[in-house]
């Protein structure tokens, strides 16, 4: 597919969502099979989800289910073994090693308590189902924060992929509750409670949205080149709804 890309990583600050946005749709229409098809996936593993739709006359014939069955064994089998941090230490003397322990007891108490392993875990169930998973981490109210995300709710432009070349940038949409996005952006909170009355935009994977519930677009763009050297072009982030840059 080709597009005549409007550059919303070159817009004005507050004016990225005015292009960013219809972008957006243009990609997920183009890519509408590759949405269908995890549609079917996840009704193969679950026929009685909401994505299955109402007929329950195939349903009936389901006496075993064995896709559901093999990605709860390769889930349990794999997943349970937790990931932990290792420091190399190579060539170093007693005191760095002894560093390097005591990141390793910090990493892995972060870990808990950001129940990295439990999202970790759901993430390779997603990806056993539909081919990836993602898990994201990101810092809200200046601590950091990992979350589980959903492989239906990212876009990627397939123009950035050719040759095998990794995407600059990439897109989510996410569902954020209404007094969490206020607090993390109270210039704006007046706008988000009035668009969230007005406009209650819903893509939709199964599951409606929370009456309490904003969605947003996240857009990320990399930078070109290093920083400090010459050429060096920074990258973008954007979190926009529907009319508004947050």
């Amino acid at each position: 597919m080709s597009f005549n890309l409007d550059t919303w990583w070159r817009a004005d600050k507050g004016k990225g969502h005015q292009s960013l946005r219809e972008h957006v749709r243009r990609i997920e229409q183009a890519q509408g099979s590759v949405f269908d098809r995890f549609v079917k996936l996840e009704v193969l593993y679950d026929p009685n989800s909401k994505l299955a739709g109402e007929s329950g006359e195939q349903l009936a014939l389901v006496e075993e289910n064995a896709i559901a069955s093999n990605v709860d064994t390769v889930t349990a089998v794999v997943a349970a073994t937790e990931i932990l941090a290792r420091y190399q230490t190579d060539g170093a003397d007693w005191s760095q090693q002894r560093q390097a322990r005591h990141l390793e007891w910090y990493s892995e108490e972060l870990s808990k308590d950001l129940s990295v392993h439990p999202k970790c875990r759901r993430s390779f169930k997603e990806c056993t189902k539909k081919g990836v998973g993602l898990t994201k981490a990101s810092v809200v109210f200046d601590e950091p924060r990992i979350e589980h995300v959903m492989v239906e709710n990212i876009v990627v432009d397939d123009d950035e992929c050719r040759g095998g070349r990794a995407p600059r940038r990439m897109y989510q949409w996410e569902h954020i509750d209404i007094d969490e996005l206020c607090a993390r952006f109270p210039k704006h909170e007046e706008q988000i409670l009035s668009l969230t009355k007005t406009n209650r935009e819903w893509r939709g994977w199964g599951n409606s949205i929370l009456a309490n519930d904003a969605e947003v677009l996240w857009a990320y763009s990399l930078p070109v080149g290093r920083r400090g050297v010459k050429g060096y072009r920074p990258g973008r982030v954007i979190c926009c709804m529907n009319g508004l840059d947050l």
